[in-house]
């Protein structure tokens, strides 16, 4: 077996014939010694995970891969019209970059390309209401910037 530091242990944990024995007593927690001590072979087998050998050496665990995955839209949320653009009858697409954070909500929305007239706020208030599940890296949740559009289109409203 591979030497293990412990705390508490020494060359005086070891007993007559080069064999280990554990102390008891309070000397880990107060640093008071005692002359007491327990053989090992009363705690029984020492338990290993799979494959292990009970020497200290085991099988390394099988390392878990996930493919990374892009953010999925949950719920989207259309864009209000706003009044002006509607009444001078202004159509356009807005693209924004949105940093889904790693609970799957929209943190930072930079606007890419406008529209203008009120366009780019109301777009930029839907995205921020948009719900994602999450990008993934190793299995774990990461925030991850993705490119949206939001058109807005007066036969869709």
């Amino acid at each position: 077996m591979d030497p293990v530091n412990l705390e508490g242990l020494t060359m005086d944990s070891m007993g007559e014939a080069g064999a280990f024995e554990i102390k008891a007593g309070t000397g880990i927690k107060t640093g008071k010694m005692t002359t007491k001590v327990v053989d090992p072979s009363r705690f029984g087998k020492i338990k290993t995970a799979e494959g292990g050998t009970g020497e200290g050496y085991s099988k390394p665990a099988p390392k878990r891969t996930c493919p990374a995955t892009k953010p999925v839209i949950g719920r989207r949320v259309k864009g209000k019209y706003p009044p002006e653009a509607k009444r001078r009858q202004i159509e356009g697409a807005v693209v924004a970059l949105l940093t889904v954070k790693t609970n799957g909500k929209v943190g930072k929305v930079e606007v890419i390309s406008g529209a203008g007239f009120g366009l780019d706020e109301a777009a930029v208030e839907a995205f921020k209401q948009w719900t994602f599940k999450p990008a993934t890296q190793n299995c774990e949740p990461i925030e991850y910037k993705i490119r949206i559009t939001h058109d807005f289109s007066l036969s869709d409203y």
